[in-house]
């Protein structure tokens, strides 16, 4: 997945947020960090299997190992905050 500095700035802040198990804090920075593009975004991450979406709704989904390893890059950039 490929963002400007800015969006994976977001990006790391609302996979930060999923992996500490805040669904709300995840879809709110999603939101904050990308406006009407985050369920574009939000469907990017589920098909790249970055994240599982749930049939409970966004304040259910969950990082997965792969979440974890692009949040790893993103941290590694010095993008990553929470």
């Amino acid at each position: 997945m490929k963002f400007n500095t800015q969006e994976a700035r977001a990006l790391g802040e609302a996979l930060t947020a999923l992996e500490r198990g805040d669904g709300r804090a995840f879809d709110d920075r999603l939101w904050l960090g990308f406006g009407d593009l985050c369920g574009p975004v939000f469907e990017r991450l589920a098909r790249g299997k970055y994240i599982v979406a749930s049939q409970e709704g966004v304040m259910a989904t969950r990082i997965t190992e792969r979440g974890r390893a692009l949040l790893e890059r993103i941290g590694q950039q010095g993008l990553a905050t929470g």
